[in-house]
């Protein structure tokens, strides 16, 4: 019941704070926020109206120069510049050279138990992964750390494993 009542009120809050920002009279305060939101008052970067279909309640009206506007942003990077990173065969003057890592898993026994009854037994206790989801969580934690049966799911214990014998 109250749960009900705090949705309730708070639909109520949004369809105000709607209200109020489709209202004629504040256009100027909204256009206030924005700037402030932006960091720059100096410019405006667009008209902003309600719009009960997206996740904030506002959308771009319209939207004034795109480009200054992502030139003025301090971490802005085009999909470009990230390919470029991406695709790099130098780093600072050295060759990138990439080595695949493959680890010895933490507990092969179990995941040999596991794939073959999809059953994991620890101390006596019993887990059953259900579904995918449970199966992709159940490999994972058998791969990488110790396991206690915390049921109806697995728990990671502190174990000296491989994983925690990479280095870098």
């Amino acid at each position: 019941m109250l749960n009900a009542i705090i949705r309730l009120a708070y639909q109520q809050l949004r369809y105000d704070v709607r209200e109020r920002i489709s209202s004629d009279s504040s256009k100027q305060s909204l256009d206030k926020q924005i700037r402030l939101r932006n960091g720059n008052g100096k410019r405006f970067w667009g008209k902003m109206v309600a719009d009960q279909w997206t996740q904030t309640g506002l959308k771009w009206l319209d939207f004034r120069d795109y480009d200054s506007y992502i030139a003025q942003l301090p971490n802005f990077m085009s999909y470009e510049e990230i390919e470029a990173i991406e695709n790099a065969v130098e780093n600072n003057g050295h060759e990138l050279r990439f080595h695949r890592v493959l680890l010895d898993d933490a507990n092969p026994e179990l995941i040999r138990m596991f794939n073959k009854y999809n059953l994991v037994r620890v101390n006596g206790q019993s887990a059953m992964a259900r579904q995918s989801f449970g199966r992709n969580s159940f490999m994972r934690y058998l791969r990488q750390t110790g396991v206690e049966v915390d049921f109806p799911k697995l728990r990671a214990v502190n174990r000296d494993t491989p994983t925690l014998f990479v280095r870098g």
